[in-house]
């Protein structure tokens, strides 16, 4: 949310009453124009960018100024009139003048705006001013950028502005994640990550949890594991008995053993040769 600002009016637009006689064609709205206000070298204010096109002698106007510092945004110009900033876009757009310096903040308040602009008046699509007009305004702000940042807002039509909210995004899971994270962790032991270690631990917020409870898969693999330890509690595998006279060497077998080290010690000799 910002705090929303309408002690502002610039007396610099053309009501809509008189934009068909001013443009040749009716007021409408059906897109936002994005600007920055000035320079960012240049340390432009708020409050400067305000005065400036509140001025009647600049000639110049915003319908909206947006800044992250304090998170504000002030609308100096009536939506349902025309602005003087986007060139002759203005009979069809409503402008935003953005704060130059692009940071995270500035790109999270203008896209709440975006975000309610659109629920009050319909999906508009962005545009730069540069896109009618010899200009680097907007200088570097990322269309692409603030459409996904208004993306994850939550506006309503009847609420006031400044009041857009960040969705909640609940963390999703494939089926093919879930049936990997089924297969990796079925055959693992409960010490090195098994299948009641996750259970019982957070890795599996976000649905993970959920998903593996409740699923016939998990199911199946649980009473595939029941059935196979069954098998191997009734089939022991045997193990083999270590005869105990292992020293017990005759003179043929020792024999045999300087026979297998010699063979053993050419092979050494001739790795380390080939891999010097």
């Amino acid at each position: 949310m910002y705090t929303f600002l309408t002690q502002y009016n610039s007396p610099n637009y053309t009501p809509a009453s008189e934009v068909q006689a001013t443009w040749g064609m009716p007021r409408t709205i059906e897109k936002i124009g994005i600007h920055w206000y000035g320079d960012p070298n240049t340390n432009p204010s708020f409050e400067g960018v305000i005065s400036v096109l509140c001025n009647p002698a600049r000639q110049a106007s915003a319908h909206f100024v947006a800044t992250g510092t304090g998170r504000r945004v002030a609308c100096l110009v009536d939506p349902t009139d025309a602005s003087w900033a986007t060139s002759s876009a203005n009979p069809y757009t409503i402008s935003i003048e953005c704060d130059p310096r692009c940071r995270d903040e500035d790109y999270d308040v203008v896209g709440e705006l975006i975000a309610e602009l659109r629920a009050t008046y319909g999906n508009l699509p962005l545009m730069r001013h540069s896109d009618v007009m010899a200009t680097r305004c907007p200088g570097n702000y990322d269309l692409n950028r603030l459409n996904a940042v208004a993306a994850t807002k939550i506006a309503k039509a009847t609420d006031q502005f400044g009041l857009a909210v960040t969705k909640t995004v609940t963390p999703t899971i494939t089926r093919a994640e879930i049936e990997k994270l089924y297969l990796d962790i079925l055959e693992r032991p409960a010490d090195e990550g098994g299948v009641q270690t996750y259970l019982k631990s957070g890795m599996n917020a976000g649905g993970v949890r959920n998903a593996l409870l409740g699923s016939p898969e998990y199911a199946l693999l649980q009473k595939r594991k029941a059935e196979q330890q069954a098998q191997a509690d009734a089939n022991p595998v045997p193990v083999p008995e270590v005869p105990q006279d292992l020293d017990k060497f005759t003179p043929a077998d020792r024999e045999k053993l300087n026979l297998i080290l010699s063979i053993v010690q050419f092979i050494k000799d001739l790795l380390t040769k080939v891999f010097k």
